[in-house]
């Protein structure tokens, strides 16, 4: 099914076309990073795999689009099947308690899961993390495995793109 809808809306983010495989998009680089697209065969334009989260992505920046009836079973639910070693929980259990952190963990311990568990059992709403740009791809493949939610990187985005992305996502509960 093709389906062509301009969405701009200063994002620079129009989809192209979604089918039962691929959500395809034209878009700057720094906006296909963002949401970690692989890139076409044509220049400029990028693709996802259909997905919940990725349709949650791209419906969060392209909201006049209607990515339901291209998820296969809208009603179905991602649901993590990743869990955490026994060493992990109690870290977890012991460390949601307390008002602020820090994992000192040895390397290969896995202090990310660790990290994003315990963020979920606080009573917050919306993450921020600052990693260094080798790391940006693992924490955001992390956040999308362990929370089911969707994650961007905002790093190659400008300072004008960057406001309107904080602002789009201040105010929402999830």
């Amino acid at each position: 099914m093709k389906n062509s809808i301009s969405s701009k809306e200063k994002l620079g983010l129009e989809i192209i076309e979604v089918n039962s495989e691929k959500i395809v998009f034209k878009t700057t680089y720094s906006w296909a990073f963002c949401l970690n697209a692989n890139q076409e065969e044509k220049a400029r334009y990028y693709s996802l795999s259909v997905s919940s989260l990725n349709c949650q992505k791209l419906q969060k920046l392209v909201p006049n689009f209607d990515f339901s009836s291209f998820i296969r079973n809208p009603l179905l639910t991602e649901v993590s099947l990743k869990q955490l070693r026994s060493y992990q929980q109690e870290d977890v259990d012991f460390l949601s308690q307390l008002k602020s952190i820090a994992i000192f963990s040895e390397m290969r311990t896995g202090k990310t899961p660790t990290a994003l568990m315990t963020f979920k059992r606080w009573p917050v709403s919306n993450l921020l993390i600052i990693v260094p740009s080798i790391l940006h791809q693992h924490w955001q493949r992390s956040v999308e495995e362990w929370l089911v939610k969707p994650a961007y990187v905002i790093t190659y985005l400008d300072k004008e793109q960057r406001h309107s992305f904080y602002r789009r996502f201040l105010y929402e509960q999830e």
